[in-house]
Order: structure tokens, then sequence, then C-alpha cells
């Protein structure tokens, strides 16, 4: 993955890109969602140097692609932990169906719906090719 965003474009389709490996990394490893969501909520506090070891994603990288990508009103540090919430969200109950159970995220319905939205997040965020 780190290898992989030193090779993305640093525009809204290269945003896209790397939210596409992203949630890619992340279905492979399902273990980081779920450590992140336990540091998050204060757990996960006797695990040392956990944000080195499970950061798939650097956050400085991931900053040199979102900042020139978006719209000069769109907080880039913002978006970017608006996107790392909704992937870890997302994977951690995929979408809910018609009776109110949470799908798997990897279902192809589920995972293709989710792709969509978060497309559609990011070129509501990002400014148009020039």
């Amino acid at each position: 993955m780190q290898e992989a965003a030193g090779r993305i474009t640093r525009d809204a389709a290269g945003l896209r890109q790397l939210m596409k490996l992203y949630v890619d990394h992340c279905l492979e490893h399902p273990e980081m969602a779920r450590l992140w969501i336990h540091r998050w909520l204060a757990d996960a506090s006797d695990v040392a140097g956990l944000e080195e070891r499970t950061s798939a994603l650097n956050m400085r990288q991931a900053l040199e692609v979102i900042r020139p990508a978006v719209r000069p009103d769109v907080d880039p540090e913002a978006l970017m932990l608006t996107l790392v919430w909704i992937v870890n969200g997302y994977l951690q109950s995929g979408f809910p169906d018609a009776s109110g159970r949470a799908t798997a995220p990897d279902a192809p319905d589920a995972l293709g719906r989710f792709r969509r939205h978060l497309d559609l997040l990011i070129r509501l965020m990002t400014t148009p090719a020039r």
C-alpha cells in the first residue's frame, strides 16, 4: 500500500485510486479497522506503537494526495479523517439489509454500493481535473 501510494497522482482521480487501494487493503486485513476502532474508544491503550504498526496508509502521504485535490472550502485533514472513519465503520458492519441486519462488508452488492458512495463523496469534495 505504501509503495503504491507514492505513484498516485495528486488530484481527485488519485484520491479515488488511493481510497480504492485503502479499502482493498483493509478488506484483506480486517484486524486493522478493529484495532483502530478500539484505539478510538480509548481501548487498546496498552498496545504501544499501534499507529505505526497498523497504518497501511501513511497520513502524511495521504495528505500529499488530498491537499491539491480538494476544493478550496474543504479542510484536507478533516476530509482524510472522514474517509478513514467511513471506511472503518463500513468494514465493521457493511450496510444494513431490508430487515436491518448488517451485511458482510465483502458482499459484492454491498461493497459495490459502498465504493460508489465513497467515490461520490470524493467527487463532491474535490475539484474537477483541469
